[in-house]
């Protein structure tokens, strides 16, 4: 109910949930009109989609949420320059989809640790994250005038940002593209 309320106010909403199977997650697919599901590129994270994908048959097949929509699924902690292994993470993922409609994002999430660990600890969104980083004087200039850096920034902060930036662009128009097939 207190989605329902916000959801007047807003024309998206996202919910990250746990990959769990846990009675929150099944509310959060209740409410949801689309779904999002992210993995990782090694077997055991792939096949948590398995469980994710139980969860959203639940939901669907016993009329809790039977317009729910699998929008996609997003890799995350990729390396760019693995290329094999994205393929390999795209087979693996479809591979356990097993024949489902279920799209892969062409975008990925690049691995980033630094960066990742930074934005949680900091309570920033990857862009404000690379914008700080941006703006920060370098590493070894603190350094010269005989300072310690407050904080140390990632040098992948940038292209963290740019990773959700073309995620989100896939994700909204996708979003547009089933608006447009619903709209009479």
């Amino acid at each position: 109910d207190a989605i329902g309320t916000l959801a007047n106010n807003y024309d998206l909403i996202l919910i990250d949930t746990p990959p769990a199977t846990d009675p929150l997650v099944k509310a959060a697919f209740v409410a949801a009109r689309h779904l999002i599901l992210t993995t990782k590129s090694d077997a055991s994270s792939v096949r948590g989609i398995v469980h994710t994908a139980e969860v959203f048959a639940d939901v669907v097949t016993n009329g809790l949420n039977p317009d729910l929509d699998v929008m996609g699924v997003v890799r995350f902690n990729m390396a760019p320059t693995h290329t094999a292994r994205l393929h390999n993470a795209t087979t693996r993922i479809t591979g356990v989809l097993d024949g489902l409609p279920i799209p892969v994002f062409n975008t990925f999430i690049r691995t980033a640790d630094k960066a990742a660990d930074d934005v949680r600890d900091l309570g920033q969104l990857a862009h404000e994250y690379a914008n700080a980083a941006e703006t920060a004087p370098a590493f070894y200039e603190t350094l010269r005038t005989g300072h310690k850096p407050a904080q140390t920034y990632s040098t992948a902060a940038g292209s963290l940002a740019t990773d959700y930036l073309n995620l989100w662009i896939e994700i909204r128009d996708r979003y547009l593209a089933t608006i447009q097939e619903t709209t009479p």
